[in-house]
This record gives C-alpha cells, sequence and structure tokens, in this order.
C-alpha cells in the first residue's frame, strides 16, 4: 500500500506542478513589484528632500543677495556723504595733473627738424602720448 500512496503522491504532484510553477512565478513577480515599489519610493523621498534642500538654499542665497544689496547701498550713501563734506570744506578731489617741464617750441623745433614723435620722447625723456598731445594742441612756439 505504501508504495501505491508515493506513486498517487508523485503522480499528483506530477500534475499539480505546473500550477506550483505558476504561483511560485505569481509570487515571485509579487516580490519584485514589491521590491521596485519600495526603491521607487526610496528614491522619491530622496528627491523630495533634495528638493527641500534646494528649496532652502536658494531662499537662503535670496536672503544673503538681499543682504548684499543692501549693505552695497549703504556703502554708497556713505561714499556719497564724505564726497559731500570733503566739497563743502574745499578739498580738491582727484589726484594731481601730471604736469611737465617740457617746452613746447623744443617739440616743435625737434619736429620741423624732422624727427620722429618717438625720437622726440627719447631725447626730452618723455613719453610719445606727451609729444603727440603737445603738437596736436597746436600750442604755438
Amino acid at each position: 500500500m505504501a508504495v501505491k500512496v508515493k506513486k498517487l503522491t508523485i503522480e499528483r504532484l506530477a500534475k499539480a506542478a505546473p500550477a506550483i510553477n505558476q504561483l511560485y512565478a505569481q509570487q515571485e513577480k509579487k516580490k519584485r513589484r514589491e521590491t521596485m515599489n519600495q526603491q521607487f519610493e526610496r528614491v522619491l523621498t530622496d528627491l523630495k528632500r533634495v528638493l527641500r534642500d534646494l528649496t532652502d538654499e536658494r531662499n537662503n542665497v535670496a536672503l544673503v543677495l538681499k543682504d548684499l544689496d543692501r549693505e552695497r547701498e549703504e556703502r554708497k550713501k556713505k561714499i556719497k556723504a564724505g564726497l559731500a563734506r570733503a566739497k563743502k570744506r574745499g578739498v580738491k578731489l582727484g589726484g594731481a595733473r601730471r604736469t611737465s617741464n617740457v617746452d613746447a617750441k623744443t617739440v616743435v623745433a625737434l619736429r620741423k627738424r624732422g624727427m620722429t614723435q618717438q625720437e622726440i620722447a627719447e631725447i626730452l625723456n618723455v613719453s610719445q602720448p606727451l609729444v603727440s598731445k603737445i603738437l596736436a594742441s597746436g600750442r604755438k612756439p
């Protein structure tokens, strides 16, 4: 009898095998789906956190920029006020004008001899633009 029971059990198992395999496959698909859903939820949670952090950072940057603008405006006001006070006291603003001991007659005379502006500048120990300016100003010797 025992052999018959085994035979029936094996036959039944053989017949039930496709159904068992199908159930097993369905369970595996369900587990994969659940795993994928969990991963998706984790990614969404992380993404929400990143977006919240970015929003916070953007707000922080906006606040810093506002502070910088306010400070710049305050500096501008202070500078203008200081310049106005200096002007009231009669302070001359700006650098002193450079004066040259170059005689315009000498520059014109050297130019009439046929020398270039660069040569004149080297002889008189001044810059070529200064020689050019003297010649262009039409200073009469």
